[in-house]
């Protein structure tokens, strides 16, 4: 059985992302985090203040 996930909440600073990531698995929620920033490089017009984990 394969596992879906679904994105709980969108953060700029991982800091934030893994405290709330603990708040979860200490109440036995599996979580998973992803970095879904942007690929293309500042040069080209990317906005690190837009990442997304």
């Amino acid at each position: 059985m394969s596992e879906n996930y679904s994105i709980f909440k969108k953060f700029s600073v991982l800091e934030q992302a893994k405290e709330v990531e603990q708040l979860l698995r200490d109440n036995n929620i599996d979580t998973i985090i992803a970095d879904n920033a942007p690929s293309v490089d500042s040069n080209f017009g990317a906005n690190p203040i837009n990442n997304e984990i």
